[in-house]
This record gives C-alpha cells, sequence and structure tokens, in this order.
C-alpha cells in the first residue's frame, strides 16, 4: 500500500483537505501527515475534493504562506 515509503520524502509537505472530501477520508490523509516527516495538514471546512476551486483565495493564501 505503499505507506512504508512515505517515510522516504524529505521534502517538506503541504497536504491540503476538504472536510467534505469524498475521495480521500480523514484517515487517509492522517496516515500521510503521520507518516511524511516534513508534512503540514491544513484542512479546509466546507470543500470536497477541490479545494482550490471551492476555496481560491484561502488556497492561495496558504499556499504562499507554506511556500515563503
Amino acid at each position: 500500500n505503499g505507506v512504508d515509503t512515505l517515510k522516504n520524502i524529505k521534502n517538506e509537505t503541504l497536504i491540503i483537505w476538504g472536510n467534505q472530501d469524498k475521495s480521500y477520508n480523514l484517515e487517509q490523509v492522517q496516515t500521510l501527515e503521520k507518516n511524511v516527516v516534513k508534512s503540514k495538514l491544513v484542512i479546509f471546512k466546507n470543500s470536497a475534493h477541490n479545494v482550490h476551486l471551492e476555496q481560491p483565495d484561502q488556497f492561495n493564501n496558504i499556499i504562499k504562506d507554506f511556500l515563503l
């Protein structure tokens, strides 16, 4: 399932998830957060799988903050 290889990701990683996402559940996203050492999870309320389209301003601000 690949979980064991997540520890090999050394880059800072931003994980974005919408709390109404039907494609991935919270447990799957938390597995990423737990196993990618330098990860940060941001959960968007009232968004599904297309957070970048549903809340573009907030999404862009999170990306900017992460990159700076």
